[in-house]
């Protein structure tokens, strides 16, 4: 279990497997445990939200949409690290529907940016939300990813 906090010291328990989607003061709060495969530490970047879209063939947000975060999350080979962001603003082009898919427990998408620590291999990631069953909390996976800087994996 990782605990999260945020600048504005919410916090957050985040357990493996599971994601954080919170509205709380009208700021969304979200989170998820992520696993770094590779050899190297590996920098998240950015990260797209699709409130209302968790499944089919989509391509990947292009990179001039991302979200910088504002921190720098690094996640060590082979471990385990966590994404963290915010929604601070109800003005925000995606904050009415994703406040309605946390809201209503609807399963959405989350693209996250990340690459090394030279800023090379960058890839995004495509991490499904979906609501647990018993109303509590969140399931996460990966689901897609895509190489920026490669060929693509398939």
């Amino acid at each position: 279990m990782q605990k999260v906090l945020w600048s504005d010291f919410h916090k957050a328990s985040l357990h493996g497997g599971r994601a954080v989607a919170e509205v709380e003061n009208e700021v969304i709060y979200l989170a998820m445990g992520v696993r770094n495969a590779g050899s190297g530490i590996a920098l998240l970047h950015g990260w797209h939200p699709y409130p209302g879209r968790a499944f089919g063939e989509v391509p990947p947000v292009d990179p001039g949409e991302i979200r910088n975060l504002t921190i720098d999350l690094y996640v060590p080979p082979g471990g385990a690290g966590y994404f963290e962001a915010a929604v601070r603003e109800p003005d925000d082009a995606v904050y009415d529907e994703l406040v309605a898919t946390i809201s209503g427990r609807r399963p959405f998408t989350i693209d996250l940016l990340y690459g090394d620590l030279q800023g090379r291999q960058r890839t995004i990631s495509r991490f499904t939300i979906v609501p647990v069953d018993d109303g509590d909390g969140w399931f996460c996976r990966a689901s897609r990813h895509w190489n920026l800087d490669a060929p693509a994996p398939r």
